[in-house]
């Protein structure tokens, strides 16, 4: 006398493999794929009012500063201050560019990450106007710690984007697989 139970039993046996996935369903990545952009954009949110802070504490300081200041010798990096920043700098660009290069920077498409680089867009202009407060000021102290940020900063999103790039190449690949 064969029950529900003995038919289940089998048709579980009968279909092991296909019921055994290491990888979730194709409905549950649509799941979190759409409620990635609200994570995004609270994301978003928080680094652009970040880099917003840390450009009016820059430019409020560098005014400050350049107004007290009678002069300086011209500086564009860290490196101009001391040989200590000189090499903490260069290991920071060597580390872009390592990722940049593993990442194949040239080929990604700027469309797809578009809200990455406006981040890392805005952090080199906010780069930039650091570095034009250094040759204004005389406490360089604050400002040098304002480029080590930048520095992390930017390595910390430069890896935010290669862990999307390879969560999207994942995806690609287990797509081609099913």
């Amino acid at each position: 006398m064969k029950t529900d139970k003995d038919e289940l039993e089998r048709f579980v046996a009968g279909h092991r493999e296909e019921l055994d996935l290491d990888i979730p369903p194709q409905a549950v990545w649509e799941g979190v794929r759409k409620s990635l952009p609200k994570a995004k954009r609270s994301m978003q949110g928080f680094w652009r009012a970040a880099a917003v802070m840390l450009l009016l504490l820059s430019t409020g300081l560098g005014w400050m500063l350049y107004s007290q200041s009678g002069g300086s010798p011209a500086m564009d990096s860290l490196g101009d201050i001391s040989a200590e920043y000189r090499h903490m700098e260069e290991g920071y660009k060597q580390s872009i560019l390592q990722l940049q290069t593993s990442m194949g920077w040239e080929e990604i498409d700027r469309e797809e990450y578009a809200w990455l680089f406006e981040e890392l867009d805005y952090l080199d202009s906010l780069n930039q106007n650091i570095k034009g407060d250094l040759n204004k000021s005389v406490d360089r102290d604050k400002l040098v710690r304002m480029l080590i940020d930048y520095y992390e900063k930017k390595l910390k999103l430069l890896k935010k984007l290669e862990l999307e790039l390879n969560r999207t190449n994942h995806e690609k690949r287990t797509q081609v697989a099913v």
